[in-house]
């Protein structure tokens, strides 16, 4: 390559560089710039605000179910959970141990708070007491089971048709009815068979706050309300 040959290839270049100066600063910018920019992008928990992220901005199909909360696994309600009728005379247990497939009583609380109830319970005559499981003379005899502090509401429900109450979830306050008493988490039934019977299937509520103060004290009711709360125990006149 002859000098002349060398200087025009030089000065070529020298123009090419100055008429292009701003893309090369551009493009050298931007190389220096990618390793932040990927890091950048890399988003961790920690810097999503919470309830940023709402129904409306997921992709369809992109949450399954192993990437969802787990259910709680249901709770059975164990023999020694079940009401005796006080003095024995009254014995509850799953619907299961007569009729094989009906669901033995259950609970479970799902990952927004909700308890949800399940299953059948009856009831016996037991050798204690008179040895009659009455509830129309016994008002104990409808005590099914009594459900753990975590798992109780906060106000008493009722559950069942507009005519007929038929079950009653105790709230943080007790229920008390002359004689009978009925603790913060009891599960009631004011069933018309004798024995009585409780259905729980679909009964949900919403579980009380944690740390609350459950009360044994009885509630100042007037007549009225005295009145109400026999009929819906399912007491005799």
């Amino acid at each position: 390559m002859t000098e002349n040959t060398s200087r025009a290839i030089g000065s070529r270049w020298g123009g090419h560089v100055r008429r292009n100066i701003a893309g090369y600063l551009a493009l050298a910018l931007a190389l220096s710039l990618t390793p932040a920019m990927a890091s950048h992008l890399n988003v961790k928990a920690s810097d999503i605000a919470k309830n940023a992220v709402t129904t409306p901005k997921i992709k369809n199909k992109a949450v399954s179910g192993p990437k969802m909360a787990n259910l709680e696994k249901r709770r059975n309600v164990t023999q020694a959970q079940f009401s005796n009728g006080g003095q024995g005379d009254c014995i509850w247990q799953g619907g299961n141990t007569i009729i094989p497939g009906i669901a033995r009583p259950h609970y479970y609380k799902d990952h927004l708070g909700i308890v949800h109830l399940g299953g059948v319970a009856i009831a016996s005559d037991g050798a204690g007491g008179d040895g009659a499981c009455d509830q129309s003379t016994e008002s104990e005899d409808g005590i099914v089971f009594r459900l753990p502090s975590a798992y109780r509401p906060q106000f008493t429900e009722l559950h069942g048709s507009a005519a007929e109450v038929t079950t009653i979830v105790v709230g943080k306050t007790a229920l008390v009815s002359g004689p009978l008493v009925l603790p913060p988490g009891t599960v009631y039934t004011s069933s018309p068979f004798d024995p009585p019977q409780a259905a729980l299937d679909g009964i949900t509520f919403r579980a009380s706050k944690a740390g609350g103060v459950s009360s044994l004290e009885a509630p100042t009711l007037d007549r009225a309300g005295k009145e109400l709360l026999r009929r819906l125990l399912n007491q005799d006149q």
